[in-house]
């Protein structure tokens, strides 16, 4: 139960091949009650006076028609390319390509997370200057705003973001730690990095959320049992890690 203009958040997990269409909200007499999109599957509402109806509609998934020249049905990505680009998190890149074995830079990343949360405002936020690398009329500029603002990332050195440099796979980790985080989710998954060839390579600063990546499954192995933690990215690697990270939100 909740209080009369209480603010009610309502996390939507459709099961399995299944996508939410329309989420609506009808007081007791009927009238819609207005309800806004909080992040990726979530929303809110504020309480009238009385009980409320809570509808979803739903729609099998069917499949993507990918516009990559670059992505094939047999690849082994392609399943996560196909999530990533149906649920409007990555997008192709010029030539109308996808470039699966691109590493991905750190502005891709934030941009991605901040797709992921919906996309909010930032009208009202006192934001301040993010990074001296960082413009705020970059197309990467509001994500990256929106990540400092939320602790979902840090600079660099010499209060730089270097928003053009790989995105190295404990990078990745802190931030998909550091958005659960924010998020208000779990975070208590323990993997055991003594397992890989290279596990104390770790920095220290990433060991927790390497932990939880690996516990999580969001992170495996690489070729001899490494973990490659500095290693980079690719555009492809990290459409897995979203499709697995997407789909555990919403279990």
């Amino acid at each position: 139960s909740a209080a009369k203009g209480a603010t009610v958040s309502v996390s939507v997990k459709p099961s399995v091949g299944y996508t939410l269409d329309q989420l609506t909200v009808t007081d007791a007499k009927g009238n819609l009650v207005p309800v806004t999109q909080t992040s990726y599957n979530k929303y809110a509402f504020v309480m009238p006076a009385a009980g409320v109806t809570i509808d979803g509609v739903f729609s099998q998934n069917t499949p993507a028609v990918l516009p990559f020249l670059d992505v094939k049905s047999g690849d082994w990505f392609y399943e996560a390319v196909e999530y990533v680009y149906k649920n409007g998190l990555m997008n192709g890149v010029e030539n109308d390509l996808f470039a699966p074995n691109a590493t991905l830079s750190r502005a891709m990343a934030v941009t991605i997370l901040y797709r992921l949360d919906g996309s909010p405002s930032l009208d009202g936020e006192n934001l301040g200057y993010p990074f001296a690398d960082v413009e705020s009329d970059a197309w990467y500029g509001n994500a990256v705003y929106w990540a400092r603002l939320h602790n979902i990332v840090d600079g660099v050195g010499d209060n730089n973001f270097s928003p053009n440099a790989s995105l190295t796979r404990e990078q990745m980790a802190a931030m998909l730690y550091r958005y659960i985080t924010y998020q208000g989710g779990d975070v208590s998954a323990k993997g055991d990095l003594t397992a890989f060839a290279d596990g104390s390579s770790v920095s220290n600063w990433a060991k927790d959320s390497m932990t939880w990546a690996v516990g999580s499954g969001y992170l495996n192995g690489v070729e001899g049992n490494a973990l490659s933690p500095q290693g980079t990215s690719t555009r492809a690697q990290t459409a897995t890690v979203l499709m697995r990270f997407g789909q555990a939100l919403n279990q």
